[in-house]
């Protein structure tokens, strides 16, 4: 019977079954959920119908049958990649399992640039990546598009991609810190699903809208009065497919933030500042004009945003707080989002956040079935049909995150596609300094055709 292992012990086997796994298996276990597996672990019941099943779809790659008996014999040659056949892109691959603790290193990737770092690196996998006959053209290529992106671009752009293939790494000013905006939401799904996983909750648990609740923005929750039910899942598809505030501040009520940072300290260790609510953004933002915005809360926030135009936002605060605006305050918005990104909250570096897809791509975050759940909402995000994706081959999948406030705009998640044989890309980008959304859409569609136009996605490129 051809055996392999779980992706989760793919490190234990590099040499052999790196390269062996151009296409992922999948198979719903009883005990182990959805699996991405080559084999069956030592002590599993071989006549298991799943595993009958998946020997059916392992028997088609002889690189398994290859990979088990140098694994049999303890010789583990390497063995090369088949070629799959499917006419369709491969479904999005889901980890086996999650791994017990974050680990410090990422299988073939290599840690976060340093603060010295100029803007735009290239660099290599690290020596535990499988070795490569020569070094693929597509970085280099890729640096050389991101530059002239950058020169072109009224205001300013960050870039990190990371391919978890070879571990190869391309930043683009990606070690300074960036206003991530919405893309923070990715650590509350996080945990929310970590919860899950953990049976503290379901996604079927109902929640009650409070007053309090609400913050301006997109989204249905908003449409919900007081009082009114939803469930976990509903507001966990709201916050990522719509990047809904409300429903953001409510799971964070139900997981709690110090859960939040703990999990992105976890797996993005000093990239990442302190995650707030996002009725904390207002309190803090409209506290750069009067001290008062601290007691702001749920319908002030929305009276302050229907106001059709920045002075009658600052009027209509001052009105509602009673105050006035304190000695040496900001005096208009601009110059209060100014301040208020100066303290970097919700902020972070690129190549952290990357760090943080790439654990969740490779399992060390959540299990398979909660993985799969996650990466399926990001996939029909509704905010970035002209960033990044845009730009992408159009067979491309990417499971992301947009992130949106004023001259800060951003878009990050992770790329599956047909041509590099289902391996997962990791790419995060921002841009800052244009208060234009569709300036700014234009560049982070660039990003995506700068990828393409590297090479990444055709054999030659990548070889």
């Amino acid at each position: 019977m051809a055996l392999a292992v779980p992706v989760s012990s793919w490190e234990a086997h590099e040499p052999a079954l790196t390269d062996a796994a151009p296409v992922p298996m999948r198979v719903s276990h009883p005990q182990l959920g959805t699996i991405e597996i080559w084999a069956v672990p030592d002590g599993m019941d071989a006549t298991d119908p799943a595993l009958v099943a998946l020997q059916q779809r392992a028997d088609a790659f002889p690189a398994v049958t290859a990979a088990q008996t140098a694994l049999t014999s303890g010789t583990a040659p390497r063995v090369a990649a088949s070629t799959p056949t499917a006419d369709s892109i491969p479904p999005i691959p889901v980890p086996s399992a999650p791994a017990e603790a974050p680990t410090s290193t990422l299988r073939g990737t290599v840690a976060p640039a340093p603060r010295s770092a100029p803007p735009s690196t290239v660099a290599p996998a690290e020596s535990m990546a499988p070795a490569a006959a020569s070094v693929p053209a597509w970085p280099a290529r890729l640096q050389a598009e991101l530059e002239a992106l950058d020169a072109r671009t009224q205001g300013e752009v960050g870039v990190y991609v990371l391919d978890l293939a070879t571990g190869q790494q391309v930043s683009h000013r990606a070690n300074e810190h960036w206003y991530l905006a919405s893309m923070v939401k990715v650590p509350v799904a996080l945990a929310v699903l970590q919860a899950v996983q953990r049976g503290e909750l379901t996604l079927d648990d109902p929640m009650t809208v409070r007053a309090t609740d609400y913050v301006d923005g997109a989204g249905q929750t908003n449409r919900r009065g007081p009082g009114q039910t939803v469930t976990v899942r509903f507001l966990l598809e709201q916050m990522i497919v719509y990047s809904d505030n409300t429903a953001t501040d409510m799971l964070i009520r139900r997981v709690g933030l110090d859960t939040i940072n703990a999990l992105a300290q976890a797996h993005a260790p000093s990239g990442l500042e302190p995650i707030t609510t996002l009725a904390d953004v207002r309190r803090r933002l409209y506290g750069e004009i009067t001290p008062a915005a601290s007691e702001l809360a749920g319908s002030d926030f929305l009276r302050i945003r229907r106001q059709p135009a920045d002075g009658d936002r600052v009027r209509e605060l001052l009105r509602i707080t009673g105050a006035q605006p304190a000695p040496e305050a900001a005096t208009t918005l601009n110059d209060a989002y100014d301040r208020y990104y100066a303290t970097l909250a919700n902020a972070g570096r690129l190549d952290a956040f990357g760090t943080l897809l790439a654990h969740v791509a490779q399992g060390e975050v959540l299990d398979a079935t909660r993985t799969a759940v996650l990466l399926d909402i990001m996939q029909t995000v509704r905010t970035g049909d002209r960033r990044i994706k845009a730009g992408l081959p159009t067979n491309a999948r990417f499971a992301h995150k947009t992130g949106t406030q004023r001259a800060r705009f951003c878009d990050g998640g992770i790329v599956f596609s047909q041509q590099a044989q289902g391996q997962p890309l990791v790419v995060v980008a921002c841009t800052r300094g244009d208060a234009s959304l569709g300036r700014a859409e234009r560049t982070l569609r660039g990003v995506g055709e700068a990828l393409r136009e590297s090479g990444y996605f055709t054999e030659q490129g990548r070889s």
